[in-house]
């Protein structure tokens, strides 16, 4: 790995610089992202993945700052060189950043000095643009110069999220009014969810906002010339990343309504939720039910996968897993959380319901009616060709970053 790329120590120590390639554009972007996108374990990777193929396909050097010591590992670094997707990437040591107040109020990570950090970087690399994927750091860009754009991914609706997940022990009014505030800082927003653009763009004043929704960069010939429905061996399958949103849905399901089938249809768990679920694994283990935290192929499950299921009770924001479910023809039963930030129900492919036995006989009429199965295959596909295909997602980016 060490032939893949030179590391560089600035600052005393302050961020470690890691270049990965040699080419350069005028036209140059910083994206402030906590997470080692390249791992692409959950929705948000996913996202920033496409995110940087999208610039990448329209001329522009993409470099990204993140954390060592937040969540993800860096040992494979050597993956972005083989992608080619980043000249550059800043790690700075997330245990740095001092003075954070957590639970009762919305976090801050952009202190003073590492505001400091942010303002060198974007100074010395004469950024056009710098993308901000959290709130929790948005303040980095309140000392950057006033010609750099400032660009806002807008994942989720962080306040109403930490209020769900404190099981209300949150002052929302107080976190809600910090949080626009922080949004205030931009010149552009970007919304995953349908539902939180239309309340954000009333909202923030000098702000342009787009819906983008989350797109695949995946090509259909690549992945259905020899496809074939008859070959799904897999009846049912979720995937969820390490989160409490997930953490609860699935236990729901497994507890409330996968012991009500008149059958062990086969279930497939995808993700890092499966690291709470090892009691269940032992209840299963004579069972048709596989626990997989990780897989590099996820999209070779879905190709053997009859029908998905997105059973969450709590969360913001847009369920990725459902989008690519979509694309892969999959009829999706959930419940009405687990859709929300979609363009609306009609004709989705998706069943909606948070009643058990609802739930249940919707798997049962789809996993044994072949022809119903087929109508909700045909609607789930329709569905993301209408909303979802990346050249639609384009056209929107564009009038953000192509002039």
């Amino acid at each position: 790995m060490r032939k893949l790329f030179k590391r560089f120590i600035k600052n005393h120590n302050e961020y470690i610089e890691i270049k990965i390639g040699d080419y350069c554009s005028d036209k140059k972007v910083l994206i402030i992202f906590p997470h080692n996108v390249i791992l692409r374990k959950n929705g948000v990777q996913q996202r920033f993945y496409s995110l940087i193929r999208y610039l990448n396909s329209r001329g522009f050097s993409v470099d990204l700052f993140s954390h060592t010591n937040y969540v993800d590992k860096w040992e494979n670094i050597g993956d972005y060189n083989k992608e080619g997707i980043v000249r550059k990437i800043f790690l700075y040591d997330f245990n740095k950043i001092r003075g954070i107040i957590r639970n009762r109020d919305l976090p801050d990570f952009g202190n003073s000095t590492l505001r400091k950090v942010i303002q060198e970087i974007v100074m010395k690399e004469n950024y056009g643009y710098v993308i901000v994927s959290y709130v929790m750091w948005a303040n980095l860009v309140s000392d950057i110069n006033e010609n750099v754009k400032k660009v806002l991914m807008v994942e989720d609706f962080i306040s109403v999220n930490h209020y769900l997940r404190y099981k209300g022990n949150y002052n929302l009014g107080r976190s809600i009014e910090d949080e626009i505030k922080r949004m205030l800082l931009f010149d552009v927003a970007i919304f995953i969810s349908k539902s939180e653009y239309e309340f954000f763009k009333n909202v923030l004043r000098n702000v342009k906002c787009y819906w983008v929704p989350h797109f695949l960069m995946i090509e259909e010939e690549d992945i259905f010339p020899n496809f074939n429905y008859k070959n799904k061996k897999n009846d049912l399958i979720f995937v969820g990343s390490d989160n409490p949103f997930n953490n609860e849905g699935i236990i729901w399901f497994l507890n409330s309504i996968y012991m009500k089938l008149s059958k062990d249809y086969s279930l497939i768990v995808v993700g890092g939720v499966n690291k709470y679920l090892n009691k269940y694994r032992s209840r299963y283990n004579n069972k048709n039910v596989s626990f997989i935290e990780y897989i590099n192929d996820l999209y070779s499950l879905y190709l053997k996968s009859k029908v998905a299921i997105c059973p969450m009770l709590s969360g913001t924001g847009l369920k990725v897993k459902i989008i690519e479910y979509l694309f892969f023809g999959l009829p999706v039963v959930s419940t009405p959380i687990g859709f929300s930030g979609m363009p609306g129900d009609y004709n989705s492919g998706c069943i909606l319901t948070q009643d058990e036995n609802e739930f249940k006989d919707a798997l049962e009429h789809l996993l044994n009616n072949e022809k119903l199965y087929e109508e909700y295959s045909r609607k789930a596909r329709e569905y993301y060709m209408y909303y979802f295909q990346k050249d639609k997602a384009f056209k929107v980016l564009d009038k953000i970053f192509v002039k």
